[in-house]
């Protein structure tokens, strides 16, 4: 983690900013919610530890972090942006219920070939790397069929 924290900081640094108290806790409060996170789950999570920082502050920190390739943003669900720590981390995609909110992640050979091939085939070098495929779980798709059912009865 020190070395995470670290490399925030020398970003920080290279764009002429402060490592503040702030900065920190936001920082250690992203590592602390393990998986994944928003803005509000970060900012409610340091008022539960008692750290005094601001929305904005919290907001400003969080694009600071995804601007230097710590954490990514990896779906948007009820208006919310959904985040990960990604710094450190092999990549993975993501499938997204639209209707729960659930994430999983897709951790398969067969999908990091077939981006590394497409890579290759159009000499493209990734700087990011993002799959997300939206749609309905499986708990999700039992109740649609349910309330499909009781539509047709009608």
């Amino acid at each position: 983690m020190n070395t995470f924290k670290e490399k925030f900081k020398g970003y920080l640094k290279s764009k002429g900013l402060s490592f503040t108290s702030a900065r920190i806790n936001v920082f250690n409060a992203t590592l602390a919610i393990y998986g994944h996170f928003s803005v509000e789950d970060v900012f409610l999570y340091l008022r539960k530890i008692r750290k005094s920082t601001s929305r904005a502050t919290t907001y400003r920190t969080i694009n600071l972090l995804v601007d230097g390739g710590f954490i990514s943003e990896i779906a948007i669900y009820n208006g919310r942006t959904i985040y990960e720590w990604v710094f450190g981390k092999e990549p993975h995609d993501h499938l997204v219920c639209i209707k729960c909110g659930k994430i999983m992640e897709v951790h398969k050979q067969k999908v990091k070939n077939m981006t590394k091939e497409v890579l290759k085939k159009n000499g493209f070098y990734p700087v990011n790397h993002r799959i997300t495929i939206k749609g309905y779980c499986n708990k999700c798709q039992k109740k649609e069929e349910i309330t499909k059912k009781n539509n047709n009865k009608s």
